[in-house]
């Protein structure tokens, strides 16, 4: 790792500007902070690979949604990316590391606390070659199983499993066979299952109510025949461990 972390803070809402600039200062003496003011002085940026890392919000500087994660990876495939978003949305963050991030962190105390941990950590990951989890954040595990090593495989899970307990709401992967392969550490909160009880099951059967089951299986069957479906009604309620119903929404 570089002695000097030269950091690019991409920020549309001044606020949020502010307080990583106070977070980043008060870390140490190892991390340089750059603000790209505009759209044309962050692409010149990183066309000349003048950054480390890069952080974040999403749909900033004109860029729609997560478009700038795919501007960045075009320029800089190797290029650590962190999202810092005020927006609490586990699908946004799925999604975020889906298309290339390497953390998603919300603007709280707490995890700005983590920040300047969570950049050399990415830091390292890049300069080592690991890179992000990648083809772990998808309903279809066959992709994965293709590696030279357990042990590879086993680290990338547990990289993987850390981003997912980042969230506060329910987070989860499913295989095609319909069984959870991962869970975050909130899901088994507001289930009342722990990891071992619930890895390996049948979400839909343990976790459904009956009522509306067979609706979301055929929106499941369609996802996984390649038909994205658009947005449908679907009930946020779950069945916990005590067999309590309980809204999600």
């Amino acid at each position: 790792m570089s002695q000097c972390l030269r950091v690019l803070c991409v920020f549309d809402s001044p606020r949020d500007r502010e307080t990583v600039r106070r977070v980043l200062s008060e870390a140490s003496a190892g991390i340089r902070a750059a603000e790209a003011e505009s759209r044309e002085a962050f692409e010149a940026g990183l066309a000349a690979g003048e950054f480390d890392v890069i952080l974040t919000d999403l749909g900033v500087l004109g860029f729609d949604g997560l478009s700038i994660l795919d501007a960045i990876r075009a320029a800089q495939p190797r290029l650590p990316v962190l999202v810092v978003s005020g927006v609490d949305s586990a699908e946004r963050a799925v999604e975020a590391i889906r298309r290339g991030a390497a953390d998603y962190l919300l603007t709280t105390p707490d995890q700005l606390q983590r920040l300047p941990e969570a950049i050399r950590a990415a830091v390292e990951r890049a300069e080592d070659g690991e890179g992000r989890p990648t083809g772990l954040l998808t309903v279809d595990e066959n992709a994965t199983v293709q590696r030279a090593s357990a042990e590879p495989l086993r680290q990338e899970r547990d990289m993987a499993q850390e981003y997912f307990d980042i969230a506060g709401v329910i987070l989860l992967v499913l295989g095609t066979d319909r069984k959870v392969r991962l869970i975050n550490r909130k899901g088994c909160e507001i289930l009342g299952y722990t990891q071992e009880e619930i890895v390996g099951s049948d979400w839909f059967t343990r976790c459904l109510p009956e009522r509306y089951r067979e609706r979301v299986l055929q929106v499941f069957g369609r996802l996984m025949a390649g038909d994205v479906p658009g947005a449908e009604y679907v009930e946020d309620e779950i069945v916990t461990k005590s067999g309590e119903r309980r809204l999600i929404a």
